[in-house]
């Protein structure tokens, strides 16, 4: 699902590779195999609550982060 503003969600028929590679790579960038983010959006990455931790979102939304991924959005975020 793809979450707009704080609320809405709506379904797209294409797997997140495919979504990934449609978006721009200066703004998007993937955090976990089921989650894609608006890097102008995050205001925090929090990896003291789990292991992999979490990158917060203006929104209020925290989505989990995988230390795979995490490296790429810190990469990004320091930019």
């Amino acid at each position: 699902y793809a979450v707009i503003g704080n609320q809405e969600r709506s379904m797209l028929n294409h797997t997140l590779k495919d979504l990934e590679a449609r978006l721009n790579p200066n703004s998007f960038v993937r955090v976990h195999k089921q989650a894609i983010v608006n890097i102008a959006h995050v205001t925090e990455i929090d990896q003291a609550s789990s292991a992999d931790g979490y990158a917060k979102l203006r929104c209020g939304l925290s989505v989990e982060l995988s230390r795979r991924y995490a490296v790429l959005l810190k990469e990004k975020l320091a930019r």
